[in-house]
């Protein structure tokens, strides 16, 4: 069976809701892992993808997240939603069980090159370990007012070593995953806001 559609815009594949039956089932085992499901922003809760389909003539074996299903089967029937909602919304969840499910899309591999690695790597290293000991030295009772803090990342040009691993990173993750989606995986993080406005 094959489905097509154009895809939606701003998405990089064409969802749709659907349904997959199997009839006639003579066994079903189902080894379920200990996976909580995504909540989007539907409020709906999301157990991620099938992410490997095997089958012969009578038999099938499903595997996720979810766990692994082994099935056995005389029939078996699809229906799609014509719906366009629908697809904005099966598009939306996919970009955040990426992000929550720890797969990124469908297990596309982000290369980097050996001076890439580096820069990333030289980057976390040295910001990880400066901040441990710049809280090491402020709860030791050094350093009240934080000093060391700020300027370690306005004087020192910490930022900008961060700013340039993360276009690093970008750069290799749009390559993979184009543009759109990558804009897409970054509006799923949450950054940090001013809690105390009037302070």
């Amino acid at each position: 069976m094959r489905w097509r559609c154009r895809a939606p815009t701003g998405e990089q594949h064409c969802y749709r809701r659907g349904e997959l039956s199997f009839t006639g089932v003579s066994r079903l085992q189902w080894s379920a892992a200990d996976v909580r499901p995504a909540v989007d922003a539907s409020g709906e809760q999301d157990y991620g993808n099938i992410d490997t389909f095997e089958w012969d003539e009578r038999a099938a074996r499903l595997e996720g997240d979810w766990g692994q299903i082994d099935v056995s089967w005389s029939g078996v029937e699809v229906s799609l939603e014509d719906s366009t909602d629908a697809a904005q919304h099966l598009g939306a969840s996919a970009i955040k069980d990426a992000h929550d499910q720890k797969q990124l899309g469908t297990g596309r591999t982000v290369e980097l090159g050996e001076s890439e690695a580096i820069t990333i790597f030289r980057a976390l290293n040295e910001v990880v370990v400066s901040l441990d000991r710049i809280g090491s030295r402020q709860a030791g009772g050094e350093d009240p007012d934080r000093l060391y803090l700020d300027g370690y990342f306005s004087e020192d040009g910490a930022t900008l070593r961060l700013a340039e691993a993360r276009s690093v990173i970008n750069s290799a993750v749009e390559r993979v995953f184009g543009e759109d989606e990558s804009d897409a995986l970054g509006e799923a993080i949450v950054y940090w806001t001013d809690r105390h406005p009037d302070l």
